[in-house]
């Protein structure tokens, strides 16, 4: 990585830090006072530095920061780390507005929510300049795709906050406001917060009865509350959700929404075990990812699908599509997905006492178990089974 490269990255979370600052109307001479009780206060010279991209904070530093600006580490921690990933490649120079929106689609349709979120951070550097107040369609729309790529990426807390941030700037009965409420329920039901979550959806009914929506926007809802209910274990409810979807959007004809919908149903499936219908709308789910190059679609349903043949004892299958899953998986960084076919990898392995598998697919979950942000089962799992040495 170039030194450019570094100060750039810098930069933009010196930036970031700034506009923090600002809105709580601090100066520098004000966060060097509310600091000097912390084991390393920052003083102004310091800030001014980091905050024009010349200098990085300290994580005590960091941690100082949070509690005077009243932001959470997790966040601060993620949108860190965000900006440092920026692979410098996200150049919006040129494109018309629908180009942009048209790039945006492509790049979430390969499951390259990275480069897609690289991209919205360009943009929402420019707005913010612009229009601060997202007082354009243009602005409102770009916003709620940043939010959506840190979702996607599991920068939860990060993407919670900035709906919190940017949902008071919206009329309640707009599309804009009830898009980044979904968000918000989506951020809380995977961060645990499942009665959060709950009493979103509450409001989300309300906002519905109060509106006529479109197809699409009933369509959106329901790709929320699916895997809301899903992540709550409430799994009836979940799959009446994903045919509600994959109803709703293959009357529109959005091909990527009910390929998804299918996938999410057939996982639902498994879970009730019902696994010959499971197998049926994932086999579908499959092979349209793979016609139509949702590859992180396509990685998924392979995902699921070995999952299906686990809870049936085919270990060989089980194998086949979990390396297929890989392949795709690996190549994308999708992690999340690595882990889990590793996972089931290590098990299959152990049930066909295959101890040269067994000691390299538990290298690769040693080595991606820090790395997940995901509330994966089979992780609670693999930590399970290594508490009690299980082989």
């Amino acid at each position: 990585m170039g030194e450019h490269r570094i100060v750039m990255e810098n930069r933009h979370f010196g930036r970031y830090l700034r506009q923090i600052r600002e809105d709580r109307k601090l100066s520098l001479d004000a966060v060097e006072e509310m600091t000097t009780g912390y084991p390393e206060p920052v003083t102004k010279s310091h800030l001014s530095r980091i905050e024009n991209g010349r200098a990085v904070p300290t994580f005590p530093r960091m941690f100082a920061l949070c509690q005077v600006y009243g932001v959470p580490i997790s966040s601060m921690a993620e949108r860190f780390e965000t900006d440092l990933r920026r692979d410098g490649a996200a150049s919006v120079d040129g494109l018309t507005d629908n180009e942009i929106f048209e790039r945006l689609t492509e790049l979430r349709n390969a499951g390259r929510y990275d480069a897609a979120l690289d991209m919205t951070t360009a943009v929402m550097e420019w707005v913010g300049e612009k229009d601060a107040a997202f007082n354009n369609e243009f602005s409102r729309r770009i916003a709620g795709w940043h939010v959506n790529c840190l979702v996607h990426l599991g920068r939860f807390e990060t993407a919670k906050i900035q709906c919190e941030e940017l949902l008071g700037l919206f009329p309640a009965d707009s599309e804009h406001h009830l898009n980044l409420l979904l968000s918000f329920i989506r951020c809380s039901y995977r961060l645990k917060r499942h009665t959060v979550a709950l009493m979103g959806l509450d409001r989300v009914d309300s906002i519905l009865d109060s509106g006529d929506w479109t197809p699409r926007i009933l369509g959106v809802v329901e790709t929320i509350r699916g895997p809301a209910f899903y992540t709550m274990g409430a799994y009836e409810r979940a799959l009446t959700s994903f045919e509600n979807t994959i109803r709703i959007f293959g009357e529109i004809g959005d091909e990527f929404e009910v390929c998804r919908a299918r996938i999410n149903l057939g996982s639902t499936l498994v879970e009730l075990g019902k696994c010959g219908a499971a197998s049926r709308h994932l086999a579908v789910g499959i092979k349209t990812a793979e016609q139509l190059k949702y590859e992180r679609l396509h990685a998924l349903g392979l995902s699921h699908m070995a999952v299906v043949h686990y809870r049936q004892e085919d270990f060989d299958s089980t194998e086949r599509f979990a390396v297929r899953s890989n392949t795709i998986s690996r190549r994308r960084d999708y992690v999340s997905l690595v882990f889990r076919n590793s996972f089931y990898l290590w098990r299959c392995a152990s049930h066909k006492n295959d101890p040269a598998a067994v000691v390299s697919n538990e290298k690769t979950l040693r080595a991606l178990v820090n790395r997940l942000r995901e509330n994966l089962p089979e992780v609670e799992e693999y930590r399970r089974l290594l508490e009690g040495d299980v082989r």
